[in-house]
């Protein structure tokens, strides 16, 4: 099943706001959950994770999104030590209103079943430049 990503924070900041960074913390499946896509081969988390990343990135080039960094995580240095991601990955979004309409496209609804079947969590957090 698609989900419409829930977003009302981002008309409460301001449609025009903007640049904003995101901040994402990724965790792998093992192997990739494909339960509503029996048709998708067999893959890991992360090779669904990268199809996922395949089919949005040239959306987001049409929004002039900017990719600062994505990696894989050494460590926690501050924390208790229990979490456990694998990459982080930080973007820079024009407006809120870019990705308001980015997170609306049906290309964008129709590509998220690969980030719920490649991921056992993750996590998105906003901050204005």
């Amino acid at each position: 099943m698609i989900h419409k990503p829930y977003i009302p924070g981002l008309e409460l900041i301001g449609l025009s706001t903007g640049p904003l960074i995101l901040f994402h913390l990724i965790k792998y499946r093992t192997e990739a959950e494909y339960i509503d896509h029996p048709e998708e081969q067999p893959s890991t988390g992360q090779e669904a994770y990268i199809r996922y990343l395949d089919l949005i990135t040239p959306l987001m080039q049409e929004y002039g999104v900017k990719g600062i960094f994505r990696g894989p995580i050494e460590m926690t240095l501050i924390g208790p030590g229990t979490d456990s991601w694998d990459i982080m990955s930080i973007t820079e979004w024009p407006t809120a209103g870019d990705l308001k309409e980015f997170l609306e496209r049906p290309e964008y609804l129709s590509s998220t079943y690969h980030r719920e079947a490649a991921l056992v969590d993750y996590r998105a957090y906003i901050s204005r430049k």
